[in-house]
């Protein structure tokens, strides 16, 4: 089965630390692993969905849905068989 995978331009910028477990994310992740790093959402920043499944597609697209009217990145869902 294939995974559904955020692009994300990794920033070394000191950023406020905070629990992710106990934040809103969409959609909520099974596990969250604190490495010390940040991310920033760009206008490079795409959803690459692996495989051609119709479902993991939807996924990614409700939340590029979610994403773009607060960013105004136009955020698009991308279908690759390789990690990007």
């Amino acid at each position: 089965m294939g995974g559904l995978l955020l692009a994300v331009m990794f920033s070394h910028m000191a950023c406020k630390k905070s629990d992710l477990s106990k934040q809103n994310l969409i959609p909520k992740p099974v596990s969250i692993m604190l490495i010390g790093g940040s991310f920033e959402l760009s206008d490079k920043t795409d959803i690459y969905v692996q495989g051609e499944s119709a479902e993991l597609k939807q996924i990614g697209q409700y939340l590029a849905d979610k994403l773009n009217p607060s960013t105004g990145l136009g955020i698009e869902v991308k279908t690759t068989n390789e990690a990007p």
